[in-house]
């Protein structure tokens, strides 16, 4: 007997090619074969709804309470996301705690990069120390091998406030503490120090350019509204670009020059913290953003794409989440795609930026690892 059976519902998952009504069947937390009459011990009537894999918010900050920026990641769950990338709120002297208070009291798995700097970014307004002599790839390096699986990368937040006008620099040397971890890196690219096309000829395979669409200083758009050639090639060599939305690093101009030049994000995530979860209508969920690219024109796969297979992937455990192949953990984001007009803000806070979509995604139960994690109660 299953343990639930979601009925009647538009399955769609980008990984295994998925895309249409049936049923989908879930045993001992993990996806199994409906064929023909089954019996389970709960019946979900998904019909009218989207069955998508579980979502995974790639960039958020999720170190609660120990920064002023965290959001306890299980609170995610009711937005349908089942995995948290943690944007490197500790650094390599408050990882501990931040496992042991965090990440393994969280129902939502939780991943992490750790910070450039030692503590990590603490609060808002922070200024973290990147100057070579402060910085310990010996401690990064320690924390990467004490939580393999668990620890992803570095993170260095590339931006004028913290910098000011250094160019390249303390970006060439965060990287060459990368090479030293043996590990990728994920640039914060808002209002930065050096040009877009400098940050990206410096990434590596694997490396994460952040924040893609941001407006504030050098952007990924040339003078002539198009793509540089050098952020191109730079995906072409395994750069990955994340959206990363927050409250401060999208604006719409860059967004609808850069996918009308044929430039999608791979990542779709809401850098979700305190001052945006659940707030406003800049990035208040990861539903919310993905129903924003709905209305900059993306078609629904690509957008469920970018936040199941591709950090899947980015994870390198693609057959254990963001997939409802059969066998995979059973991470489950049941969605409604409702016909409503909704007001979307970017990060320049002018009312003449609004963007109006007429489509948003309402969560209507999560289940993480074959539980229930959330259900809306008209579901």
């Amino acid at each position: 007997m299953l343990d639930f059976l979601i009925k009647g519902g538009h399955v769609m998952d980008p990984a295994s090619g998925e895309n249409g009504i049936r049923d989908i069947g879930v045993h001992n937390g993990r996806i199994v074969k409906t064929d023909g009459e089954v019996q389970a011990e709960h019946v979900v009537d998904a019909a009218g709804c989207y069955v998508f894999p579980g979502f995974i918010d790639a960039h958020a900050h999720a170190y609660y309470p120990g920064s002023g920026l965290g959001v306890p990641p299980d609170l995610q769950a009711a937005t349908g996301v089942t995995t948290v990338i943690d944007a490197g709120t500790a650094g390599w002297s408050n990882y501990a705690a931040f496992h042991n208070t965090t990440v393994v009291n969280s129902m939502v798995r939780v991943k992490a990069l750790v910070a450039y700097n030692n503590s990590g970014q603490i609060e808002l307004g922070y200024v973290e120390n990147y100057e070579r002599a402060s910085v310990k790839p010996e401690k990064i390096r320690s924390i990467l091998e004490r939580y393999p699986g668990e620890v992803l990368g570095i993170k260095l937040r590339f931006q004028k406030e913290v910098t000011g006008e250094t160019g390249v620099r303390y970006l060439r040397e965060a990287i060459e503490v990368a090479e030293e971890c043996g590990c990728p890196i994920t640039v914060h690219t808002t209002n930065p120090p050096a040009t877009a096309s400098e940050i990206a000829d410096l990434l590596r395979p694997g490396d994460v350019y952040c924040h893609c669409y941001q407006g504030k200083g050098s952007t990924i758009i040339d003078k002539n509204g198009h793509v540089y050639e050098a952020v191109r090639s730079a995906r072409e060599r395994g750069v990955l670009f994340d959206a990363a939305n927050g409250t401060g690093n999208f604006a719409f101009s860059t967004a609808v020059a850069a996918i009308k030049d044929g430039f999608f994000p791979d990542i779709i995530s809401a850098d979700n913290a305190s001052n945006s979860y659940g707030l406003e209508l800049y990035a208040k969920n990861l539903p919310f953003v993905m129903s924003k690219y709905l209305t900059l024109g993306l078609e629904l796969e690509q957008v469920v794409r970018c936040v199941t297979e591709n950090p899947a992937k980015r994870l390198g455990i693609q057959e254990r989440i963001g997939t409802l192949a059969e066998g995979a953990v059973a991470d489950i984001a049941i969605m409604k795609l409702l016909k409503k007009p909704q007001v979307y803000w970017d990060s320049v806070k002018d009312p003449s930026t609004q963007m109006y979509g007429e489509e948003i995604l309402v969560p209507q139960m999560t289940l993480i690892g074959g539980m229930p994690a959330f259900r809306a109660n008209d579901f």
